[in-house]
């Protein structure tokens, strides 16, 4: 039952390069360097801090962010979080600008753990800030809300992770994220994921991304990260880089 189970997971994955397209990135339990997040939430009275750097350029565009992600498990089903991005933008032919990005709260609540045959299961709800000025291009001039739910199985040394969500704006967004880990010993993990969002106004704004990286642990309560992706629609970065640090208490 293992292996079919397995097969579907890794098969829906890969189907999912052409179909699914995966969600706006808001604050979530920190997977990095993936834009996936993990339906398994912190225990109660855990600590996790994740802090990380991230490149993106789409056409002659640039934009360089330093994100801080606190998380905090409460009451053995929630986790609460907060993202704060330092953003510095750099359109074509000016000298670009650079501040205080939109940060995100998020509330996530267990719904159900993984079981043999079960996946884990979790839902959560997300309140990204117009705290980024939107005339400088560090921002989106608005407060958005996000619905989520998120899917993780485990098959040995191999992990699915799946989240669905919908963005309430005004111009609603529907997201699904895909993504693989392989553990390829005590120390390296290798990931994967698709994402992408669905503008439910303006179709061309529809992006497709994808993301490959690895994990290295450096103690039980370290990790650092390295992730490299691309886009494949015309709305979407040509090249994403991000690197950084999770650690845990």
């Amino acid at each position: 039952m293992n292996r079919i189970l397995k097969s579907v997971y890794v098969l829906l994955f890969c189907l999912g390069a052409g179909e699914i397209l995966p969600a706006m990135v808001y604050a979530g339990i920190e997977n990095r360097p993936l834009n996936t997040s993990e339906a398994a939430l912190l225990e109660s009275g855990r600590f996790s801090l994740a802090a990380g750097a991230k490149y993106l350029k789409a056409g002659s565009e640039k934009e360089y962010s330093l994100v801080t992600d606190w998380e905090y498990g409460f009451l053995n089903s929630f986790e609460l979080d907060l993202e704060v991005p330092f953003t510095s933008f750099k359109p074509a032919g000016t000298g670009g600008n650079s501040g205080l990005g939109d940060a995100a709260l998020w509330l996530g609540y267990a719904l159900g753990k993984e079981g043999k045959a079960a996946p884990a299961v979790a839902a959560a709800f997300s309140w990204k800030t117009a705290t980024g000025s939107q005339e400088k291009g560090l921002g989106t001039g608005e407060n958005t809300y996000q619905g989520t739910v998120l899917i993780s199985k485990t098959f040995g040394k191999t992990s699915v992770h799946f989240n669905g969500s919908y963005t309430f704006a005004d111009a609603p967004v529907i997201g699904y994220n895909l993504a693989l880990k392989q553990v390829i010993n005590d120390k390296l993990t290798l990931v994967a994921e698709l994402y992408d969002q669905k503008d439910q106004k303006v179709p061309g704004n529809n992006t497709t991304d994808g993301l490959i990286g690895a994990i290295y642990a450096v103690s039980p309560s370290a990790s650092l990260d390295l992730g490299a992706g691309r886009g494949f629609t015309a709305a979407s970065a040509d090249l994403r880089l991000t690197g950084g640090i999770t650690l845990l208490w």
